[in-house]
Order: C-alpha cells, then sequence, then structure tokens
C-alpha cells in the first residue's frame, strides 16, 4: 500500500498553491478509493464511545407497527427492536385489518408489557391512543412500516434532539444502514440536513424518523393506512412552513434497513407537489426508476438573462465557449457581456469586434485595470440589463442544449439564490457537483473526479439538490439578490474562494443555493489564468484562506448539505475522521 504520509504532509503545506497539487489530490483521492475506511471500524471507534443517560424530561414515543402482511417472526422482530431501546418510555400501538393470530407467543408479550396494545383498522378508538386530544410537545409518534428494524440506542437520541433541539420541530429523522442475510451492518447512509429540493426528488429520509403528534393532530392525519406515499405527503406538509428547524436531523445511524422501500408514485407525488407548493404548473416525472424529476416553470415570456464572462486574451477557449453558448443554448433571451480584461493579443481583440458586428446580443465591456475576478463581475453587472446573472467562465462548453432553461427555471423560484450546474473535465470525469463548505479547512467540490456515468453518493450525482455553495464558472443568480449581498468581495477575495463567499452571503437571507445535474457544460479549468505559483501569488492565496476562515469559520464549518461522518479531506464521500487531513 502506498504511503501517504509525505503526500498528506505535502498537500497541507501547499494546499491549491502547487503546480504539482491537481495531479498528487486526484491520485490520493483515486487511491483513497480503492482502500476506503471500513464501516466496520467507524462503528467500533464511533458508536462504542457513545454514552448515554436517560434525560430528566421523558418524551414518550408512539411506535405504531402495521402488522398487515407480515408474519409473526417479523413482527416479533420489529417489537423486540422496540422492547430493547435502552430509554424505556414507548408505547406500541400494532394494528392490522385481519384478527390476530392466537398463539402463545402474542399471548406471552401482551401479559408480559402493558406497553404493548392491538387494534384492528376498524376499531374507531385506534386514531384517539395514537393521537389523544390533549397531544403536546412531549408526545411523539414512530411509525414501523417493517422495512427498518431500531438500533438500540435510537429512542434514547431522539429524545436527546428532542429535549436540547428547537421547540417548533415537527419532524426529526436520522441516518440508517442495511441489514444483510447474516445481520452485518453495511451500506451507511449518511444524510444531508433537510434539504428541500433533494427532498422534492428523492425520499432520502426513508421514513427513518419521528413525527410530533401535535403537528399530526393539527394536520389531521389520523388515517391508519400508513404507505410511502403517505409519509412523502406528511413530510410535504410538515415542509410547507419554510423553517430549516421544523425538520431535524440527527446525523447518526438509528435505523437498520432490513429489505428496500416501495417506489413513490410519480402521479401522487406530482399532486402532492402541487398542492403543497401551491403552483398548479410544477411537473413531476419518473426519473429514470431513480427516483422524481421534477420541472419548474418559466414565465411565457421568457426574463433577460446576462451572461458574464470575463476574459483576457485566450482567444481558443473563448471562441469555444462562445460558440458553444450560441450554437447549443436553447433559451432565447439572453446577452452576453464579455469583460475584455487588457487583453493585447492582436487574434483576440479581432475576434471580440467580429462578435459585436456578427451577434446582436453580445457586448464587450473594456476594463483596463489589473485582474480582481470579484471587481470585474461587479463591474459588469452595473453594464447588464437582465433580471437574471448568469456568470460564466470564458473556458467552459456547453454540453446540453436544455442549460439554461433548467438554471432559469430554478433561478426565478423566490426561495432560491445561487444556482450551479455539473461541469467536467474533458477527460469526462467531474469537476464540480455542488461545494462542501469546511472540505480542506476551506471548500472542496463533491465528488470531484467522478466518472461521468456515476449516480453519486447514494444517487446524488443525478438529483437537484441544495448546497452550501457552487462555482461561478457557471452560476445564475437574480441580479435583485445579487444587489442585497453587495456582490462578490472584491476587497478580501480577489481571486478564489469569492463565490463560496457570495453564496454563503446569498444563505444567511434564508435562500437555498441549488445544483442541478440537467444542466452540464465542460469546466477547462484554470486554462486561461493558470495556477498560483508566485510566491505574492502565494501569500495572496493564504490570505484568501485566512479570510474565509474568519468570516465563515470555514475551518470548522459543519456543511447543512454533507454529514459530519463523513470526509473533510476527500471529495469522494468517504467515512473518514474529521482530523485526517
Amino acid at each position: 500500500m502506498i504511503n501517504w504520509k509525505p503526500v498528506k504532509n505535502f498537500l497541507r503545506q501547499n494546499r491549491a498553491t502547487s503546480f504539482a497539487y491537481q495531479k498528487l489530490v486526484r491520485l490520493y483521492y483515486t487511491t483513497r478509493r480503492r482502500f476506503p475506511r471500513s464501516y466496520s471500524s467507524w462503528i467500533m471507534l464511533s458508536e462504542s464511545l457513545a454514552k448515554y443517560a436517560i434525560q430528566e424530561t421523558h418524551n414518550t414515543i408512539l411506535v405504531v407497527i402495521d402488522a398487515d402482511g407480515k408474519s409473526d417472526e417479523e413482527l416479533l422482530s420489529l417489537i423486540n427492536s422496540v422492547t430493547a431501546q435502552h430509554y424505556p418510555f414507548w408505547q406500541i400501538f400494532i394494528y392490522s385489518a385481519t384478527p390476530f393470530s392466537n398463539t402463545k407467543t402474542w399471548k406471552n408479550l401482551l401479559i408480559d408489557d402493558g406497553r404493548i396494545t392491538c387494534y384492528q383498522k376498524n376499531d374507531p378508538t385506534f386514531a384517539n391512543q395514537v393521537l389523544p386530544a390533549d397531544t403536546n410537545n412531549n408526545c411523539w409518534v414512530m411509525i414501523l412500516s417493517g422495512n427498518f428494524l431500531l438500533s438500540p440506542h435510537c429512542l434514547t437520541e431522539f429524545n436527546l434532539r428532542i429535549n436540547h433541539g428547537p421547540n417548533n420541530s415537527a419532524l426529526i429523522y436520522s441516518d440508517h444502514d442495511e441489514l444483510s442475510h447474516i445481520q452485518k451492518r453495511k451500506n451507511p447512509n449518511f444524510k444531508p440536513d433537510w434539504n428541500p429540493d433533494l427532498f422534492y426528488s428523492q425520499d432520502y429520509i426513508e421514513n427513518c424518523c419521528i413525527y410530533s403528534a401535535r403537528v399530526i393532530a393539527e394536520l389531521g392525519l389520523s388515517q391508519t393506512a400508513f404507505s410511502r406515499d403517505f409519509f412523502y405527503n406528511l413530510t410535504l406538509r410538515i415542509a410547507k412552513v419554510d423553517d430549516n428547524s421544523v425538520i431535524q436531523h440527527i446525523p447518526k445511524v438509528l435505523f437498520h434497513k432490513i429489505k428496500p422501500l416501495a417506489k413513490l408514485d410519480a402521479s401522487l407525488a406530482q399532486l402532492t407537489l402541487q398542492h403543497t407548493l401551491q403552483n398548479e404548473l410544477i411537473t413531476v416525472l419518473n426519473n429514470e426508476k431513480h427516483g422524481l424529476l421534477v420541472s419548474w416553470p418559466i414565465p411565457k415570456k421568457e426574463p433577460l438573462v446576462s451572461l458574464i464572462i470575463p476574459t483576457r486574451n485566450g482567444h481558443d477557449i473563448l471562441k469555444q465557449a462562445i460558440n458553444s453558448i450560441v450554437e447549443k443554448t436553447s433559451y432565447q433571451n439572453y446577452e452576453i457581456i464579455i469583460v475584455d480584461n487588457q487583453s493585447d493579443c492582436q487574434k483576440t481583440l479581432d475576434y471580440l469586434s467580429y462578435l459585436t458586428k456578427r451577434h446582436k446580443t453580445v457586448r464587450v465591456v473594456p476594463y483596463d485595470l489589473p485582474f480582481n475576478y470579484s471587481a470585474i463581475n461587479n463591474f459588469a453587472v452595473d453594464h447588464a440589463n437582465g433580471e437574471i446573472l448568469g456568470f460564466i467562465n470564458n473556458d467552459v462548453e456547453v454540453i446540453s442544449k436544455n442549460w439554461l432553461t433548467e438554471m432559469v427555471s430554478h433561478a426565478l423560484r423566490a426561495n432560491i439564490g445561487c444556482v450551479g450546474a455539473k461541469l467536467y473535465y474533458a477527460n469526462n470525469t467531474l469537476q464540480h457537483a455542488g461545494v462542501i463548505v469546511g472540505m480542506h479547512g476551506c471548500a472542496g467540490h463533491s465528488h470531484k473526479f467522478y466518472k461521468r456515468a456515476s449516480l453519486g453518493y447514494f444517487e446524488r450525482l443525478i438529483h437537484v439538490q441544495n448546497y452550501s455553495a457552487v462555482t461561478a464558472a457557471c452560476l445564475l443568480i437574480r441580479k435583485e439578490v445579487f444587489k442585497q449581498v453587495a456582490g462578490f468581495d472584491e476587497q478580501n477575495l480577489t481571486i478564489a474562494f469569492n463565490d463560496i463567499d457570495l453564496c454563503l452571503k446569498v444563505k444567511k437571507l434564508n435562500l437555498h443555493n441549488l445544483w442541478t445535474p440537467h444542466a452540464e457544460l465542460y469546466h477547462h479549468e484554470s486554462i486561461s489564468r493558470g495556477v498560483d505559483t508566485k510566491p505574492e501569488q502565494i501569500e495572496r492565496a493564504n490570505k484568501e484562506i485566512e479570510y474565509m476562515h474568519n468570516a465563515w469559520n470555514t475551518q470548522n464549518f459543519n456543511d447543512p448539505a454533507y454529514n459530519i461522518n463523513l470526509s473533510v479531506a476527500c471529495e469522494d464521500f468517504s467515512i473518514t475522521r474529521r482530523n485526517e487531513l
């Protein structure tokens, strides 16, 4: 096995400043993927150290079990996973459409523990027991459909979060893993905090949660026909209040999946989304058997988009970028503003002159000052006529013709801030699929170097979702929002991390930043500007990293779109200790 210690030391000392950085970090990630840290060792290190004490506040957790279609053995496994809990303040309600078997096992179970009650579905007292009229914040409901077993510390962790979390919490969910046929734990699903756009496309919560009985009663959902569509509907209705504190996440494995869940019904999901989001123009389709594909409407009169492209010389890459936009973009109402930053290549100057004569939608604006990415783009915004701004690098190349349509459809949404695209290197490996803030002590790209056809970590590469930040190599934002946060920071972040800073400022407005895999482009990264190797460049880069540490505490940032159990040293969603690099 490769000795990575000297490589780690090199990366730590020369982070993002060395010419060899890209090659070394790519080798590091791809090799680590061959030798991932095992899940079993994570369990030993993480869960064996947990200390649990029963809290003074005891919240009653009502566990509802649907007995239909289950054998006595399956039901006993579910019940035993509850009775084996360290936390004792629970009740079990078992309900079925058919009479329960009159076996000795059932009789003994009901006699031995008065916290277990059986009901038939036509029993009128069932709903009153599960959702009593005087429900309060100390009463919570868990619905077990037979797909998951509880870990022994599951209810203890939920009780801790109820006691120490926000008072307005309505739903609390956790991570989960799977049990093999020999009862070995595998495939941990370390989930993000509440991620509404990911949930619209993929039910990543998978019913590994508890609901506030008070909120369920308020919603009037006292029905007893529980299905996956029922849970999806319930969660969407709870999430209708656009407040991240309403839905809480515990980043711990509290459930073990024993069999797959049924797939969501796309037609029912569409009706639910349309009703919940109060938008009849939303369409929902099956996303190639991997979830849902939600399409957001654009007005018949398309809003004007100003695509801002800074450049200094770089004739060949600029021409490739412009040609791909003009030839492959189906969205029609856009203008291109090329910011010429002191180009002195006659070939480039001739091309810029040609563009302004050939294309009415193209304008060239001179910027005769030293290169400052933030200042250049802020300057260009003052010349932009569009209500939507698109910041585009001169080294991109459009792949999908609907890239701009897709991004505009999200940028127009009132609760969305920055919108990012899916970017590839020329060799069809991923360059950008959302930014993880806190990685490498500052920020890193999700799924970097994954193959283009990869589904990603639990299919996250094929679903629209919220990220804390996206790259400005291809970023859309409404002009009003950009102005509201005073644009890019041209004083402290002249070259790097200005897009991360912008996204985090937008996020502070309680807007969600979003990444979509349905807008695809190549990004021939850093062709025009190169890499930082000179002493003054290294000094500037270090100052920008220091600013991000001071402004956003990025060295200790727990990104809500990520999970604290996943690596901040590798961009491949591997399990690792947070201080590994």
